[in-house]
């Protein structure tokens, strides 16, 4: 979870704090807080804070809406302003440039000691930072020590979790850009946010380059609710140029079957990533005979497969610089017809022919039949998730 600058303030209750603008910004998000005395020391803000100045910089009305909004203009989520010998009072040019952009803007007398304001404000943010570091610990550790119990069972207890409830798990690979794990951190913080306002009993964290999302005693409905939302946010928090994809695993049984959900999230993002997955499909339900071959934990008996079917045509390619793996593919995704795959292909039928008699000779098996198509065709499904 995230908290906001409304949930901020109201630890500060009795230090006379007063909003004067920005009412409609309140649930912004808020990841620290600092000291900003000029429009220099505002670069140094990475987004989300809130910043606290006594306008000890400024000399005039303007000076402080020009910081005020170069403090806007580099992510902050609210500004406190200490009111006192550097600043009388806020200017209406000040309050309008916040009320505008739902900016949050409160004011403090001179008395209020700001150290006392920022070490509250320090303590709730790290309060609300180890709660959801424990949650996003604890997860981990279900789905990648699940009988260890003991490293997950008791924290998770703590934070509300039943071990016996229902999880559900998906899996976000955003796109390549930058730095994939300071991108995923930021991305799973904003998801986090954006979700508690209309769900609880989750937890969104990032893992290396990844974001994951766990459901608690989800129904299905519930689930998929939860899913399109997360998505519609999704679209909100990347650019315009980012994109990425999601897999949702099944609702397990329990917290300990946790890792497998989790599996078949990725499972369903790897396939996409590949090309190999209609975009549109995001659960592990709707994977096919995917489902089955990515259950299979043993990647000896996916290897076997694959050496005993697609391997051969796969070194002919390499070795001989043909496509007869392609020609392969585009047959069977035409039932076997070679007419059809000539047209595709934009290649006379008996160029098609001739593949397919060497694809006979290499395999040792009869692609008219039923069976063969079915053997090449999962071949070359396992071929696409090792």
């Amino acid at each position: 979870m995230a908290v906001s600058v409304k949930k901020i303030i109201g630890k500060l209750y009795n230090l006379d704090i007063e909003l004067v603008a920005g009412k409609n910004g309140l649930d912004r998000p808020v990841t620290w807080v600092h000291m900003i005395e000029s429009e220099e020391a505002s670069r140094f803000l990475e987004g989300n804070e809130i910043a606290v100045t006594t306008g000890i910089g400024t000399t005039s009305g303007s000076d402080l809406l020009r910081l005020v909004e170069f403090i806007f203009d580099h992510g902050a989520s609210a500004v406190i302003i200490n009111v006192g010998p550097y600043i009388e009072k806020v200017d209406d040019p000040v309050k309008e440039f916040c009320d505008s952009h739902d900016f949050p803007c409160y004011v403090v007398p001179w008395r209020v000691h700001l150290s006392e304001i920022m070490r509250i404000i320090c303590f709730a943010i790290t309060t609300d930072d180890r709660k959801n570091f424990e949650s996003a610990s604890a997860f981990k550790n279900v789905i990648f020590f699940p009988q260890q119990s003991e490293l997950y069972t008791v924290a998770l207890s703590n934070l509300g979790y039943s071990s016996e409830w229902a999880y559900t798990v998906a899996v976000i690979w955003p796109s390549e850009s930058g730095d994939q794990l300071k991108r995923a951190e930021r991305l799973a913080f904003k998801l986090s946010y954006d979700m508690e306002h209309n769900y609880d009993r989750f937890a969104v964290f990032s893992y290396e380059y990844e974001v994951v999302a766990v459901m608690a005693n989800y129904s299905k409905e519930q689930v998929r609710s939860f899913i399109k939302d997360l998505q519609q946010n999704l679209k909100l928090a990347l650019s315009k140029n980012e994109g990425y994809h999601i897999g949702v695993g099944k609702t397990t049984r329990s917290i300990r079957c946790l890792y497998k959900s989790y599996n078949q999230a990725r499972a369903v993002c790897q396939l996409k990533q590949r090309s190999h997955l209609d975009n549109n499909k995001v659960f592990y339900s709707e994977l096919g005979l995917y489902r089955l071959l990515v259950s299979i934990e043993d990647p000896d008996i996916l290897s076997d497969y694959y050496d005993n079917t697609i391997k051969p045509i796969d070194d002919y390619d390499r070795a001989n610089g043909t496509d007869l793996s392609k020609t392969l593919e585009c047959y069977l995704n035409h039932d076997g017809s070679v007419k059809e795959t000539a047209d595709e292909l934009f290649v006379h039928r008996n160029t098609i022919n001739y593949k397919l008699q060497k694809i006979r000779e290499l395999t040792g098996l009869n692609l008219s039949t039923t069976s063969a198509r079915l053997q090449l065709t999962t071949g070359l499904m396992v071929r696409n998730i090792m």
